[in-house]
């Protein structure tokens, strides 16, 4: 069930995931010192503003920051995750997990861990079916 899902944004703020309508990717416009070929995973809270020919992109929010190489298989990661929770039950949430400051990949659980620290940075691989702790 989507409405008892959230998803942490790249600024740590929470959004229902029932809200997300789209994802997409788009070169980051900024980027920082040390790295290259950088895309920002974006995702859209209103239908209508997703189809809209003028969108300015202010129901556009930043989700994640990664590597432009591996912007697609992230996507597909939060798509994996969003449909998986869709099927289940119970409160969860879906947040980036970090490895050397840079996004690895999308998790899931029912604790939600830190924005920063060990709980969330490094955090080993969760077998599947687990739930998450901090």
């Amino acid at each position: 069930m989507l409405s008892s899902t959230w998803v942490r944004l790249a600024g740590g703020q929470l959004v229902r995931a029932d809200r997300i309508v789209a994802v997409r990717t788009e070169r980051a416009e900024e980027v920082p010192p040390g790295r290259w070929g950088v895309d920002r995973i974006m995702v859209c809270l209103d239908v209508a503003e997703a189809d809209a020919e003028d969108d300015t992109g202010s129901w556009w929010h930043e989700a994640a920051v990664c590597h432009q190489d591996r912007s697609d298989l992230l996507v597909v990661n939060l798509l994996n995750l969003l449909a998986k929770t869709a099927e289940g039950s119970g409160f969860q949430f879906i947040y980036p997990v970090l490895r050397s400051s840079q996004l690895d990949r999308w998790a899931s659980g029912t604790a939600l861990p830190p924005i920063e620290g060990p709980a969330i940075t490094g955090l080993p691989r969760i077998p599947h079916e687990t739930a998450a702790r901090t």
